[in-house]
């Protein structure tokens, strides 16, 4: 069977490019509707492209397309409405096959025809370079999402140190004696200090050594009683 058709259209396509047959062995072809759903291929698109990709009755043409390939075709379904105009079309699986026609597409009432060959010549050379781009296109865009990732993951620990900086940068005074804490910043005669747990229940803060008043007082009382009181003879002898 030299086609495939799931509506009824003339064997043989009439065509302003005469060598384009159902018959042929190297023409893919593609019969679309207005809205580019498939209605009808040749035996040498279900060779080629139907080799790599699905070909299904009613299936819309865009999604075995590129995506800036299928931009370009609906653009050129419309300026085809008036004249034949001839556009590279990428065809691909979405993952591992990519398979570049140079095409012609025409009207015939209400369905277009897409004639696509290989490109040959100069139109190789170029489609061979858009796959090297593309290719380098995908493998930058890979770069990029794996440098954002690495970004995002040193950002998060840039995060975490100045957190830490941060926390080491705000001491908290301490009583070395009761291990009792200001509780509010107000002037030191009149700052009120509670119990470091009670504190520390609603505060995660780092903190350093020092006296309350009180424990103060208690400390240098007990220095005095400790230690001999300095005579004044005594402290003619340091003089």
């Amino acid at each position: 069977m030299p086609f495939h058709s799931s509506v009824s259209l003339p064997h043989t396509a009439r065509s302003p490019v005469g060598e384009f047959s159902w018959d042929a062995e190297t023409v893919q072809l593609l019969v679309l509707s207005g809205s580019g759903s498939l209605l009808q291929w040749n035996q040498a698109a279900r060779a080629g492209l139907g080799s790599h990709v699905e070909l299904r009755d009613g299936e819309p043409v865009w999604g075995l397309l590129a995506e800036n390939s299928a931009s370009l075709l609906r653009a050129s379904m419309e300026e085809a409405r008036s004249h034949p105009v001839r556009c590279l079309l990428t065809f691909t699986d979405g993952e591992t096959f990519a398979f570049t026609l140079s095409c012609a597409l025409y009207w015939m009432g209400d369905v277009c025809h897409l004639f696509g060959e290989q490109p040959v010549g100069r139109e190789q050379r170029m489609n061979e370079e858009l796959l090297a781009l593309t290719s380098e296109l995908a493998r930058l865009s890979r770069d990029r999402a794996k440098l954002a990732a690495r970004l995002e993951s040193t950002l998060a620990e840039l995060r975490t140190s100045h957190w830490h900086i941060r926390k080491i940068q705000e001491h908290l005074r301490i009583c070395a004696v009761c291990h009792r804490v200001p509780s509010t910043p107000e002037p030191e005669s009149e700052e009120r200090w509670e119990p470091l747990i009670q504190f520390l229940a609603g505060n995660g803060l780092f903190v350093s050594h020092g006296y309350c008043p009180q424990c103060e007082a208690a400390a240098l009382a007990e220095l005095d009683r400790l230690l001999p009181p300095i005579s004044s003879e005594t402290a003619g002898q340091g003089e």
